[in-house]
């Protein structure tokens, strides 16, 4: 995991969202499939998806 996704995991637990990411992926959602939304959205996020992580 890493620390953008730990800050989505604890944010979406503590505020009990059932359908953010780690909500949707569990749902059975596709990291792909999330991306394409984050897209279509215009989230800031979108230009880094596709992004080799370290």
């Amino acid at each position: 995991m890493f620390p953008h996704d730990a800050i989505h995991l604890l944010v979406e637990k503590q505020l009990v969202f059932q359908m953010g990411f780690w909500g949707r992926i569990s749902s059975g959602a596709s990291p792909v499939e999330l991306a394409e939304i984050a897209k279509s959205g215009g989230h800031a996020s979108a230009s880094r998806a596709g992004n080799s992580r370290r």
